[in-house]
């Protein structure tokens, strides 16, 4: 198995999935934030897509990340999306079932930082959101005010 260089990756780097780079001079990230309902039940989907790249970072959460005020929520980063993703909002028919997909909210983001803190953006909605990685492909989602 491939091993990490702690050194030239920092925490927030998995195995298995792009690494996440801070913006230079291009313009504000895309972002979408996705309701799936499906056999499982409910989750929701935060994606970030950098301005020249052919895929969006993408994490999945049992709630609203921008309920996120009062108490923090755990996501868990999925692989990358295509951008066609971005836009979907249709029922869905998979080999696993069936279900739906709603767009909840799309637009710009500012990233701020990204370091050993986590990936500070601000929606142009204004919401200021942290990704922490905890362990793994754990992470917290909180809204800061």
């Amino acid at each position: 198995m491939k091993q990490i260089d702690k050194k030239k990756h920092p925490k927030f780097y998995h195995y298995g999935y792009r690494f996440i780079q801070k913006q230079g001079p291009e313009p504000d990230w895309q972002y979408v934030l996705q309701e799936h309902r499906n056999q499982n039940g409910r989750h929701f989907d935060i994606r970030l897509a950098k301005p020249g790249n052919p895929y969006a970072y993408s994490w999945a959460s049992r709630k609203l990340p921008l309920s996120a005020v009062d108490r923090p929520t755990v996501a868990r980063r999925t692989f990358d999306h295509s951008l066609e993703h971005l836009d979907f909002q249709d029922p869905l028919k998979t080999a696993k079932g069936e279900g739906s997909v709603k767009i909840l909210k799309r637009g710009k983001a500012k990233i701020h930082s990204i370091d050993t803190e986590g990936i500070h953006f601000r929606f142009d909605t204004g919401e200021h959101m942290t990704l922490t990685n905890l362990k793994g492909k754990k992470y917290i989602i909180k809204r800061n005010e």
